[in-house]
């Protein structure tokens, strides 16, 4: 009698064990604000209210091109990629950004100058959500010829497009 309690028992646990890893997701991790995580050699970093920064390049990878996504999916959530933040963009010959970038932070493409393939930033193309572009964001950045902003900005803060010695033209659409 007693080894029917016990294996009754122990089926009860291999059980518990099944339904546990069937409810639990496979690769189900915690992401904390500050993580930061790479997609396809491009950086981002996760933020507070469900959002994400993006970083950048990887070190060492060249990329002349980059096209920000609308989002990016981490953990198990997809998360809005929301601003850019400083980061690697050597190499980076041009920028199109993702429908829900609000924000480029201060120094974010600062000095984007000539790295291993010896590029520079030359064309940057904004959304139409753009609200805000930090000091310094773009300083120079010597091949950036014309920048043309969408109807959305509001804030364009001090020196941020300070050293772009070749910018010429400047359009509010």
């Amino acid at each position: 009698m007693n080894m029917n309690r016990i294996n009754l028992f122990q089926n009860h646990r291999v059980w518990l064990l099944i339904v546990f890893y069937l409810l639990v997701p496979v690769g189900a991790f915690a992401v904390s604000v500050g993580d930061i995580f790479y997609i396809d050699n491009l950086k981002y970093q996760i933020k507070e209210n469900n959002e994400v920064a993006f970083m950048g390049v990887e070190r060492n990878v060249i990329k002349k091109e980059v096209v920000i996504p609308d989002a990016v999916s981490y953990g198990n959530v997809v998360y809005p990629v929301t601003s850019i933040l400083e980061g690697n963009f050597s190499d980076v010959e041009k920028v199109v950004f993702g429908k829900n970038i609000k924000e480029v932070g201060s120094y974010a493409f600062s000095f984007s100058g000539k790295g291993l393939a010896n590029n520079c930033l030359k064309t940057v193309v904004f959304n139409e959500k753009l609200q805000k572009i930090g000091e310094k964001a773009f300083s120079g950045c010597n091949d950036i010829v014309s920048v043309k902003f969408p109807n959305s900005i509001t804030t364009i803060e001090k020196g941020a497009f300070d050293s772009c010695n070749n910018l010429k033209s400047v359009t509010l659409s």
